[in-house]
């Protein structure tokens, strides 16, 4: 993890003063980076500075549309991981709150055994990041990969460490997992990747896939097992950080079976198109609406509704993570001594000014205090 290794053949572009810059923060331990970027956007210019202070623990926040953010509650966030288009607005507030803003992005699989084009993305999002004063990067690469393959995915998650490393000691690295290793044909080399960044992320949910029944997203048995799996293949709980979803899945019922069996049309994969992901906001005013009420699952830890689609006749059953829920997930990061929790994703809230709305979207953030008390 540390940024010895910075003469990367990526960062050869840069200027002889960026380079000298470097040099300066390395062993000054000054902060004042010069940036190859645009004039700071903030007012305060210290602002654009780097974010130095490593968290002991983490709250990973993935945001995906610049509507919400200053509804956010910023006690615990840590990192803000964004989906959707960069703003030097939130960038500012993100520091002046000591949190670190990193940019998501995907790398195209077919391209993996290309060293030249590896080198070319590095540099584009070295350079991105520089110009933007953002702190570092979330690499979403959710693409199926046999063993055989791994190294290369490997080699980019390092070239890519070490190019932002040079540029930014203090720069975070992260790669998004699925709930478990080699879950939907990802086979990485998870070992190696969590020493080349800083924690990774581990997606815990999209988990339904596979059943010819309405089940939950996220179940806690398989939430647990999947990280008792990464830690068995040497991955200390300090590089792990489990994120939550803050959605659910309607399924459209073909036949509703005795206690509450909702059966689906034929068996579903990771991307059936028989059911819909839907936002925790839209969920709380259909549950207004259901046949029964809230049923909570003990088996899933998760809670479930039913209700009749009044267009087409249907039976829907819909299961998704409300506060009680989503706490036993946080407590169970904590068992495990993880390294923090995220959420995807954060706008998945109701932040109007509606008197139930701001209720239900207070007690989602309240429900984090779980893991950090």
């Amino acid at each position: 993890m540390a940024a010895s290794g910075c003469n990367s053949l990526t960062m050869y572009s840069y200027s002889t003063v960026l380079l000298l810059s470097v040099l300066l923060a390395v062993f000054t331990g000054c902060n004042c980076f010069m940036h190859k970027a645009d004039p700071c956007p903030c007012k305060d210019q210290t602002l654009c500075n780097f974010i130095t202070k490593t968290p002991q623990k983490e709250l990973f926040v993935f945001q995906v549309t610049n509507e919400n953010w200053m509804e956010y509650d910023w006690s615990y966030i840590t990192t803000v991981a964004l989906f959707g288009p960069y703003t030097p607005d939130v960038m500012c507030h993100a520091h002046s709150k000591g949190v670190r803003l990193v940019m998501s992005a995907d790398y195209p699989v077919s391209q993996l055994s290309n060293a030249t084009h590896r080198s070319v993305w590095v540099k584009q999002q070295v350079e991105l990041a520089t110009k933007q004063y953002t702190d570092g990067i979330n690499i979403d690469f959710e693409k199926p990969l046999s063993q055989s393959r791994s190294e290369l995915l490997t080699a980019l998650v390092n070239e890519t460490a070490q190019a932002f490393r040079a540029v930014n000691p203090y720069t975070q690295i992260t790669l998004d997992t699925p709930h478990a290793p080699c879950g939907y044909g990802r086979c990485y080399d998870y070992n190696k990747l969590a020493s080349l960044c800083d924690f990774l992320v581990i997606m815990d949910y999209g988990m339904s896939g596979g059943s010819e029944h309405a089940i939950s997203n996220d179940g806690i048995n398989l939430v647990k097992k999947g990280i008792e799996a990464f830690q068995a293949a040497g991955i200390p709980a300090s590089k792990l950080v489990a994120a939550v979803p803050w959605y659910g899945f309607d399924f459209t019922c073909t036949h509703l079976l005795k206690d509450n069996i909702c059966n689906v049309n034929g068996q579903q994969d990771e991307y059936d198109v028989t059911k819909r992901s839907v936002n925790y906001k839209i969920i709380t005013q259909l549950l207004k609406n259901s046949t029964t009420g809230r049923i909570f699952n003990e088996t899933y830890g998760s809670p479930f509704f039913n209700y009749l689609n009044p267009t087409t006749g249907h039976i829907h059953q819909l299961w998704y993570d409300d506060p009680e829920s989503l706490m036993l997930r946080y407590n169970n990061a904590k068992s495990f001594q993880l390294r923090g929790v995220s959420m995807f994703q954060a706008d998945c809230l109701d932040y109007s000014d509606d008197p139930e709305a701001k209720a239900l979207t207070k007690a989602m953030w309240d429900a984090i205090n779980t893991f950090f008390m």
